[in-house]
């Protein structure tokens, strides 16, 4: 038939509803990111309180040093090249040298700092905001893909049924011809006819182009590869449940759950305690250390003598290897106190803290606005509940009468 050609094509993905939401959170772009962007704001959470943990310095160096110097006595230095030379009598070499090193180790605990801990209240209300932030998006994920796929189901029922009905009319046109020849109709009731041909065709071809853009957009939700850019649901076009609040209870439960609200009331969180950590940072910050060092310093001497009395060479040798070293080790305790920092602080502060009425302000308008949402849905339900009431009636209406 013209469906099975249309669209049950070869490239289309049979799903359930199931896998579509499973598939879309394995696969999904938007997923990734928002765990990945939770994950670092975890990992921003550990920094912080790790700000509590000491730190250790450990430094080391060394540094050679060498040099050489050599002397002669009775050596004939004429630039004459034809002139005898006379035989060396005596040389001197010295080899002089220094090796030091250094080794030291510094540890260091900031143990009361008054900006430490709401910079780390901030971050934990960071991490929260991103949460709900992951938490709405797999949501409304969640519901994008339930909306693509029962819209996807309901345009498969209604292809179906226009294809039967553009079936019936198109016999019933080829009757319509039969009579229009027998001279039994007017041209008129044959145009009438092909008329409401005509029109059932379009709304079967504007039906089936909705379909393959509704399995589209539900293919580019669950992020399939390119080669399966179509989806055919599996599941039946059934009632899943009923929504069982009425209106005042589905208004406190969006008021109370909504996580776009909350996450903005965490973030106004994460103002207010960053605000709060640029005035404490004019408070002294107080600190325990200790530091270990060893130095070492080895001089080296060698002096090599060769003295030629007479031609005849004796060589002796001197050498020096002097060595010490010295260590030493301290505790100490200290603060840090920025006096006047030019009222930066306190305007860096301020405008956290009104960044976190801005917040607080879109908390507000969110929960006005989802307020509207819900009663406008909620109206729209009880109204679409009406309209198929009385759509299944006429049917068993019809189905009574013929």
């Amino acid at each position: 038939s013209f469906y099975d050609r249309s669209v049950d094509s070869a490239t289309a993905t049979r799903l359930s509803l199931e896998d579509c939401i499973r598939l879309s959170f394995e696969n999904n772009p938007g997923v990734q990111k928002t765990i990945a962007d939770l994950r670092s704001s975890k990992d921003n959470l550990i920094a912080t309180q790790r700000e509590w943990n000491p730190t250790v310095t450990i430094q080391g160096n060394s540094l050679p040093k060498s040099t050489y110097r050599e002397s002669f006595a009775g050596e004939n230095r004429s630039s004459n090249k034809k002139a005898p030379k006379r035989k060396q009598e005596s040389s001197t070499a010295t080899i002089s040298g220094e090796d030091s090193a250094a080794l030291s180790a510094t540890l260091n605990w900031k143990y009361l700092d008054f900006s430490r801990q709401p910079r780390i209240n901030s971050r934990s209300s960071a991490y929260d905001a991103q949460e709900y932030v992951y938490i709405s998006f797999s949501r409304n994920l969640i519901a994008q893909v339930q909306s693509e796929y029962f819209r996807l189901i309901s345009l498969i029922d209604l292809v179906q049924s226009y294809t039967l009905i553009v079936d019936a009319q198109l016999e019933n046109a080829k009757a319509i011809d039969a009579k229009f020849s027998a001279g039994r109709v007017s041209l008129l009731d044959v145009g009438q006819v092909y008329s409401q041909l005509y029109n059932s065709m379009t709304s079967l071809v504007s039906f089936i182009n909705q379909y393959y853009e509704t399995s589209s957009r539900l293919a580019s939700l669950i992020a399939l590869p390119d080669s399966e850019n179509l989806i055919t649901p599996t599941d039946d076009n059934k009632f899943y449940g009923r929504w069982k609040l009425d209106l005042p209870a589905s208004i406190q439960s969006a008021s109370n759950n909504n996580e776009k609200i909350k996450a903005s009331l965490e973030t106004a969180q994460v103002n207010r305690w960053e605000g709060i950590a640029q005035l404490n940072t004019a408070l002294p910050s107080f600190n325990l250390g200790a530091s270990a060092g060893w130095r070492s310093n080895n001089m080296r001497t060698s002096t090599y003598r060769t003295s030629c009395p007479n031609q005849i060479c004796s060589p002796t040798t001197q050498s020096s290897l002097p060595w010490n070293s010295s260590s030493d080790i301290s505790v100490y305790m200290g603060f840090t106190w920025t006096l006047y920092q030019g009222g930066i602080n306190n305007a860096n502060a301020s405008a956290s803290f009104n960044r976190s009425k801005s917040f607080e302000y879109q908390a507000l308008d969110d929960k006005n606005l989802l307020i509207s949402q819900v009663k406008t849905n909620f109206n729209s339900l009880d109204a679409n509940i009406i309209s198929f009431n009385s759509a299944e009636a006429a049917v068993y209406s019809s189905r009574t009468a013929y």
